[in-house]
């Protein structure tokens, strides 16, 4: 939550601060500081209008602040759940956020429940004047300034308690008219369920690109649309409002703003080294100069075009467009020559105009494309690992380890490995090699009787972690199956009787014969055993117990779908979360979850660092609580442990928690202002709570004391960034992934950027959970940090959850094996696949430009030469730049055949092919198409129209800054005229 912007002392520069010596100097100081506030502060506003409100909460309400008062507030009428599609694109706050909080709901007012009548309980109900046409549903209120002002944040007044009508999903416009066809987007973002006042930045500026004059946005009248409360068949309510900014003595002329929307945006120009706001009357007139133009040029109105172009001022007429795009226009749209525009797209590369093909630069779509490496269709394939899920799979050096899971019926010890591919290496199919079926039948390394040898017992739903630095991989938890329950269960109650011994000590039985696994009575069921296994160097293949029950040496209790990460350089190792079994006998009815927990590996200690918060913990709502099935993932660049979504009792999460550790060095600690364009974690992290050394927390257990290890970790800070990655950013309205249980996400350690991959997905306001498919990536470092939704292109593989996903960075690419397919029965996946995610390239845009160039020309090919010459070009031009994995394209392919039907019979000739495959006839270097004469041109004919069409489709790969507007004139002028119906 963003607080409002206030000046304070701390905010003057260190050189202003050493001259406070006299009582003069701290009295221009104050000052100074009053007449920066002046343009900085709350704005006073009064209600314009709005949709509708029952008879009880009026919009006047809303402008005072009484959070204890049921009626201070403004209730929409009839309010109505949007679309389905709109619910499930855009759902802000995670549907825990009520079930969270300690403090108790609200009883709602009679008023409160929606009308579905029609609103005849409204006293106060008032047609919608706004000019879009938009959803009858869409509650709103407008809000009008005093004055025309800048306005940077906006802020929301909540009730002291929780309420079902609190506002959940809504909308900000702002404009110098009340008219929404006049106002601009600001911010589309969502509440928590909470009383805590919230607060959001809106943009200021018109975010003008290179080479276009800049421009800030001044807003006389501000509209909220209130979207969805946030509990369904309830009104919504707004409690109270404030709005943030700048103001100065704008103009008069501002005020008489036109409130006919011909522009992209209303603005004034900010002058350099200046507060002060003016019109900017020029950058109207550019703009509209610039929709002329391409309205005469898009009209075929070329002579017309190009006299208003030598009559304008060189600034209007330059910032127009590209030099190169001019040229582009001349080359493909007037003269029809093909191969022209392709040299000119390629310069266009050169030129830096396809920049903004990059991941998150808002070109082209990154893909990832899957390989599945176990198919049927190899005959000849080696012994697999059989179907399972709730398994780990980890990567050490060039080999995947696989251990455990469940295969629908029982659970496995199996242990599994298998080699990686080389850099540059084709490997059609991994190939498996079991190191150990887990049975006692079975001894593929033969091995004398009188072996001494340890193997875990069998498991599913637990944790390993890889220490690269010394070739161990550790290994915690396990989920207790139900016969293990009715057996422990079967032996408490006769102890309770009398009948059995003291079940206190938990033993282990090493046997030299059989097996050789450590046996487990029914009294140590729940025993948290601890082991790791020697995978590389001296030792390499020996299992190692290093505890039969952490629980008894300060650690955790047996936990199932928690996440353990290891930090090779300070050897220590990180639990968080998963279920704690079993429940202690007060806790029979609530599921327990555990904290964080570190193993210092050198010292053989364990440290408890947090808990979970209990009900009775202050400020529960604000701290990590424990969960299982999520993601957590270390960025050593930030020296930053990730969490991400799971589950908690019935609430699927999709918030993101970051705890930062201090670095070995602290130079790297990184607290300086983040540079622009940056992402802000410097300030974040200065904006959280600061916990130096091992919490004092209880631990979760009591079975033992946890020692404080000397070489525990100190944490900087535990800090949710985000309470739900789903919601749209409020400053870009990008979204995340949904609320997802065993979802994997990964990072690459040289580009810091997230994938994941969605498991057992609910989303928001949904009753049943179903599993997922999607892959998406968040990047850390180019730009602003966002989400990207992939494009999964080709073959797929099947929805899943409990899965288990490794990441190769050496190549780039994810390994998924096994799964469950939820399908109510026994059934488990035991496919591997292997994906690569492709990020948009200038090659890429370049590829994309050539393919709508060259299609083109095949059309008109058709029509003017012979058409087995026009199939040759189809066939040895075309093709190689199709990608066939893309549906659209393949489609786009397929469809040129059209254009040969269509051919004129007279095309339909013998011709010399020897002369014909000349590659001055036919080849991709020579023009073989007419150009448009002037007259035809002036006429608007068909081929200047395909061209043209052909010409906006290649704008659209440039910044807009650098090509004509996209909006059409002809379009303006409709919605003028619908407008005034």
């Amino acid at each position: 939550m963003q607080e409002p912007v206030r000046l304070s002392y701390t905010s003057v520069p260190s050189y202003l601060i050493a001259v406070i010596d006299s009582g003069l100097t701290l009295l221009l100081l104050c000052l100074l500081l009053l007449l920066l506030c002046r343009y900085r502060r709350p704005f006073a506003h009064r209600i314009h209008s709005c949709s509708g409100y029952t008879s009880t909460f009026q919009p006047h309400h809303i402008l005072t602040d009484n959070p204890s008062d049921q009626s201070s507030r403004w209730t929409a009428l009839n309010t109505k759940q949007p679309t389905a599609a709109s619910a499930a694109a855009s759902s802000p706050a995670s549907s825990s956020s009520a079930s969270n909080n300690s403090l108790s709901a609200t009883n709602p007012h009679a008023d409160d429940r929606t009308n579905t009548n029609g609103g005849a309980a409204a006293a106060g109900a008032r047609p919608s004047t706004s000019g879009l046409k938009r959803s009858r549903d869409i509650q709103y209120i407008t809000l009008e300034l005093e004055q025309p002002a800048i306005v940077t944040a906006i802020g929301f007044g909540k009730y002291h308690k929780v309420h079902p009508c609190n506002l959940h999903e809504f909308s900000v416009y702002g404009g110098m008219s009340p008219d929404l066809s006049c106002m601009e987007p600001l911010l589309h973002a969502g509440l928590k369920n909470d009383f805590q006042p919230e607060q959001f930045k809106l943009p200021t500026d018109a975010a003008a690109p290179p080479g276009k004059p800049s421009a800030v946005l001044p807003s006389k009248f501000i509209r909220i649309d209130a979207l969805t409360p946030h509990t369904q068949n309830y009104n919504v309510s707004i409690w109270h409002v404030w709005l943030m900014g700048l103001t100065n003595d704008i103009d008069a002329a501002l005020v008489a703003y036109d409130t006919v929307r011909i522009f992209p945006r209303s603005c004034v120009a900010q002058k350099p080294g200046s507060d002060r706001i003016a019109p900017c009357p020029q950058y109207r007139s550019a703009t509209t100069t610039h929709l002329v133009l391409s309205h005469l040029r898009r009209s075929a109105l070329l002579p017309t075009f190009q006299s208003l172009l030598d009559s304008i001022p060189p600034s209007v007429a330059s910032s127009f467009e590209h030099p190169l795009l001019s040229q582009l226009h001349d080359t493909i749209v007037v003269r029809g020559d093909f191969v022209g525009a392709e040299r000119l797209l390629e310069e266009a590369k050169t030129q830096n105009l396809f920049r903004e093909w990059t991941p998150g630069g808002g070109k082209g779509v990154s893909v990832v494309r899957w390989d599945r490496l176990n198919d049927v269709q190899y005959s000849n394939l080696p012994p697999q690992p059989r179907a399972r899920a709730g398994h780990q799979m980890v990567r050490i050096g060039r080999k995947l380890l696989l251990f455990g899971g469940f295969d629908g019926k029982e659970d496995l010890a199996d242990l599994w490995t298998a080699d990686l591919p080389s850099p540059g290496e084709d490997m059609p199919i991994l190939s498996w090699r079991l190191i150990d079926p887990g049975k006692e039948e079975e001894k593929p390394d033969g091995g004398s009787s009188t072996d001494r040898r340890l193997w875990p017992r069998k498991r599913s739903c637990h944790q390993m972690a890889v220490d690269e630095r010394e070739g161990w991989v550790y290994m915690l938890g396990s989920r207790v199956t139900r016969e293990d329950e009715e057996a422990f269960a079967e032996r408490k109650a006769q102890q309770a009787g009398g009948n059995g011994e003291n079940g206190d000590a938990m033993e282990v039985e090493h046997h030299g014969e059989g097996n050789g696994f450590s046996s487990w009575d029914g009294k140590s069921v729940y025993a948290s055993d601890f082991w790791r296994y020697k995978f590389v160097g001296t030792d390499k293949g020996k299992w190692e117990l290093i505890s039969e029950d952490t629980a008894t040496q300060g650690g955790p209790k047996l936990l199932f779908d928690h996440q353990m990460f290891l930090h090779s350089d300070s050897q220590r190792l990180f639990v968080f979360g998963g279920r704690i079994q079993p429940p202690d006998d007060e806790d029979a009815l609530e599921d327990r979850y555990s904290g964080l927990y570190c193993f210092d590996i050198v010292e053989n200690k364990w440290s408890h660092l947090f808990g979970d918060p209990t009900s009775n913990d202050t400020f529960r709502a604000e701290r990590l609580l424990g969960r299982i099935g999520h993601s957590m993932f270390f960025d050593a660049h930030s020296h930053t442990l990730y969490i991400l979504g799971g589950q908690r009792g019935d609430a699927y999460l999709a918030d993101l928690w970051a705890i930062k550790f201090v670095a070995p060095n602290a130079a790297d600690l990184d607290l300086d202002e983040p540079a622009s364009g940056a992402s802000d974690d410097s300030s974040f992290w200065r904006a959280g709570a600061v916990i130096a050394g091992v919490s004092t927390a209880t631990p979760v257990t009591t079975i033992g004391n946890p020692t404080l290890s000397t070489r525990s970790p100190t944490i900087l800070q535990v800090m949710q960034k985000n309470d739900d990655v789903s919601l749209p950013s409020p400053l870009d309205g990008s979204v995340g992934p949904s609320p997802s249980f065993t979802h994997r996400t990964t990072i690459d350690p040289s580009t810091r950027e997230w994938t994941t991959m969605t498991g057992l997905v609910k989303h928001h306001h949904a009753r049943k959970e179903a599993p997922s498919n999607e892959v998406w990536t968040y990047s850390t470092t180019n730009g602003p940090s966002k989400w990207d939704k992939l494009e999964q292109r080709g073959e797929t593989p099947p929805p899943r959850f409990a899965a288990s996903v490794v990441y190769d960075p050496l190549r780039k690419e994810h390994y998924l094996f096994g799964g469950n397919p939820f399908k109510g029965t026994e059934e488990r996946l035991g496919d591997l696949w292997r994906g690569r995610v492709f990020h948009p390239c200038p090659d890429e845009a370049l590829r994309m430009a050539r393919f709508l160039v060259r299609k083109q020309r095949f059309t008109e090919m058709c029509q003017t030469r012979p058409t087995l010459i026009a199939l040759q070009y189809l066939q040895d031009s075309i093709c190689q730049v199709v990608d066939h994995t893309d549906e659209d394209e393949a489609s786009a392919f397929r469809a040129c055949m059209i254009a040969v039907l269509s051919a004129p019979p007279r095309n339909n000739c013998e011709v010399d092919m020897n002369v014909e495959n000349d590659p001055s006839a036919a080849s991709p270097t020579t023009s073989t198409t007419n150009s448009v004469d002037e007259n035809h041109a002036v006429l608007g004919g068909e081929l200047y129209t395909k061209r043209h069409e052909l010409f906006e489709k290649l704008l659209g790969f440039v910044p807009a800054s650098e090509a004509q507007p996209k909006e059409d004139l002809k379009d303006v002028a409709t919605q003028m005229k619908r407008d005034r119906m």
